[in-house]
C-alpha cells in the first residue's frame, strides 16, 4: 500500500481495494480515494470491515461512515482470486462464488507488507544491544510498536538485559527485569 503514496497522480475511475490486515491502512487508502473521486470497491475476507479490535475501541464506525459517505462500497467475506487486463474475478471466501468486476482501473493490495529493516543490517555487530521493534520488525498496529518502543527502551544500558529481541523473547525472563518468569 506504501507504494500509492510514491505515484505522481493517484488512481482514479474504478478502483479495487483488498484489505488483508483489517488496520488503518486499507480503509484509510480506500476512503482518500473515494474523497478523491474514485469509485471505490474495498474487499476484505473477514465478517467486519476491519478487526475487531479497531472495531471496539471505536475507530472502525467513523472511518467506515466516512469513506460510505464518500461513496465507497464495502464487501466482507471477498478475496481476489484473478487480477485480469481491466477485470477482476471477486470470490466469496466461504462459498467459492464468483463475481467479475469489470471497467477496473487500478488494484491496491493491503496484505503480506514486508518490514523495512535496512538500519538494522546497518547496525548489527556494531552495538551491544540492537532492539527491531515496530515496523521495522513486522508491519503492525501503531499500538504494539509503541508497546515495544516502550519495553525495550527500558532495557538499554541495563545490566544482564538481552541484547537483542530474540533473546528477550526467547529465552527464560530474568525476574529483575520482568517480575514474573517464565516459567512461573
Amino acid at each position: 500500500p506504501e507504494d500509492i503514496f510514491a505515484m505522481p497522480k493517484l488512481p482514479d475511475g474504478k478502483v479495487i481495494v483488498l484489505d488483508d490486515e483489517g488496520l488503518h491502512t486499507g480503509m484509510g487508502i480506500a476512503e482518500w480515494l473515494a474523497k478523491s473521486g474514485a469509485d471505490v470497491e474495498f474487499l476484505t475476507p473477514n465478517f467486519l470491515p476491519l478487526s475487531n479490535r479497531l472495531m471496539a475501541a471505536q475507530d472502525g464506525r467513523p472511518m467506515i461512515q466516512r469513506f460510505r459517505a464518500a461513496g465507497g462500497k464495502i464487501f466482507t467475506m471477498s478475496y481476489i482470486r484473478e487480477i485480469g487486463d481491466r477485470s477482476v474475478v471477486v470470490e466469496d471466501v466461504h462459498s467459492d462464488e464468483k463475481r467479475i468486476v469489470t471497467d477496473v482501473d487500478a488494484v491496491v493490495l493491503t496484505t503480506s507488507r514486508i518490514p523495512s529493516n535496512t538500519l538494522e543490517g546497518e547496525l548489527e555487530g556494531k552495538v551491544n544491544q540492537l532492539f527491531t521493534i515496530g515496523d521495522a520488525l513486522a508491519p503492525r498496529m501503531w499500538g504494539a510498536a509503541t508497546f515495544e518502543g516502550h519495553k525495550f527502551a527500558r532495557l538499554i544500558g541495563e545490566p544482564n538485559a538481552p541484547r537483542t529481541i530474540g533473546e528477550a523473547y526467547f529465552s527464560e525472563d530474568d525476574p529483575v527485569l520482568y517480575p514474573s518468569p517464565a516459567n512461573a
